[in-house]
């Protein structure tokens, strides 16, 4: 039984009781019964695929309002708090729970938009020369802080030699902090995880070793497949998206890779191992973490023009700029911008996409379009986060793109980054 040129299986017909040969008619209602079965089996097969999708969807947007709901509970609790008693003691530990969970609320809407990036085949790679341990020690010591709270001892034995890569490094962080991150939320107090890279032929590998919850025999295959989390009560007590190792497959395919789960079964721990082509010469790496340390007065003298249209937003903003020492005149919109650059005269435009009037994209454009003003540097800051959206930014013309939400020292070395380029190009 053969249907879209698939074989589905072999339909047997026993000799009749008359004794009789089958001739041509026969034949062709045999055929004509197989292909209406195999068709049959076909639409059934579809119709369980389809059902099992549209379950996984329904399960991985119960997921999303879970992860997204949680980390606003003590939001909203902490600033209640601070409304009734705003002491200093309760808002350092309101600034600490705010900081702490909107920093989850942004990994989660990262990983959302980089789903939808690698789906719709729209990620883009920048490489460069790494060394792949110096990536590894990045993502362990982001994570070191979580593994000691929870009483986990997390150990990196790096290779002796160098491993040069060409990849995104940013890119490969998130995979191995995915990895190291994953093997965290499944190893108990107590537990070990050991990450190690080494070199097998013309490959740099890496591997993430825990002492955790194991992976069961039949699940094993399907580790690294989008919202698969295993069973339903290790997943609502572990939380996540169940999208983290599956992002790590597709970006370490993306870099011509792969990757690889092990498990001797359920309470036997997992190994994860990435496989990635070593360079065939070894070059200067670049550095993965660039500085991000900005001193109080960094933006001292230095004149922005702030175009925002949500109030709060552009308050914020405003704030954390004057506390680096900036001059910050405040624009509603793009003509709003437009119209107070004469006497603004700023050194600098900060500048949101979406917005009433006069949006980003046109602001910028008629900016780029003024021989006068050509040169000011522009950065976008917007809520769009998306791969395509970063490509628009860059084909406008603005100088660099930061997503919201943005930290004080992201926004503030950004801002002298594009002044020094933008000085360098002149």
């Amino acid at each position: 039984m053969v249907i879209w040129g698939e074989r589905l299986g072999v339909m047997h017909f026993a000799s009749a009781r008359t004794g009789r040969r089958y001739d041509r008619a026969d034949l062709a209602v045999a055929e004509s019964l197989a292909w209406r079965v195999a068709l049959a089996v076909d639409r059934a097969r579809l119709y369980e695929e389809a059902r099992e999708a549209n379950r996984r969807k329904d399960e991985f947007l119960a997921v999303v309002s879970h992860e997204l709901r949680t980390p606003l509970a003590p939001l909203l609790t902490w600033a209640e708090i601070l409304r009734r008693r705003p002491d200093a003691a309760h808002a350092r530990q309101a600034a600490d729970v705010i900081e702490r969970n909107i920093r989850l609320l942004r990994g989660l809407i990262s990983e959302l938009l980089d789903l939808a990036s690698i789906t719709g085949g729209k990620m883009r790679l920048e490489r460069a020369p790494h060394d792949l341990s110096d990536i590894v020690r990045e993502a362990a010591e982001d994570l070191a802080p979580q593994a000691s709270e929870k009483g986990i001892s997390l150990e990196v034995r790096p290779a002796t030699e160098p491993l040069p890569v060409e990849v995104d490094g940013v890119r490969l962080v998130q995979v191995v902090t995915n990895l190291v991150f994953n093997a965290v939320k499944f190893t108990p107090p107590g537990g070990r995880i050991t990450v190690t890279t080494g070199r097998a032929g013309n490959q740099a590998w890496l591997g993430v070793r825990d002492t955790g919850a194991g992976i069961a025999p039949d699940f094993l295959p399907h580790v690294f497949e989008m919202f698969s989390q295993g069973e339903e009560g290790t997943r609502r007590a572990r939380g996540g998206l169940g999208i983290g190792l599956a992002l790590a497959r597709q970006i370490t395919e993306l870099h011509g890779g792969d990757i690889e789960a092990r498990s001797d079964g359920a309470g036997c721990g997992a190994e994860l191992i990435v496989r990635l082509p070593l360079r065939e010469r070894e070059v200067a790496v670049r550095d993965l973490r660039p500085s991000l340390d900005v001193p109080p007065a960094a933006l001292e003298d230095t004149r922005v023009l702030l175009v925002e249209d949500v109030a709060d937003s552009r308050e914020a903003m405003r704030e954390v700029l004057e506390q680096f020492g900036a001059q910050v005149v405040p624009a509603n919109d793009g003509r709003d911008a437009l119209e107070k650059l004469g006497g603004a005269q700023p050194d600098l435009v900060l500048c949101d996409l979406r917005m009433p009037v006069m949006d980003g994209f046109e602001f910028v454009r008629r900016l780029r379009a003024d021989p006068t003003r050509a040169e000011l540097p522009v950065v976008a800051v917007s809520g769009f986060g998306s791969e395509e959206s970063r490509s628009a930014c860059r084909e406008a013309g603005f100088d660099a793109y930061l997503a919201k939400p943005v930290d004080s020292s992201t926004l503030v070395a950004s801002i002298r980054n594009a002044l020094r380029a933008r000085r360098q190009a002149s």
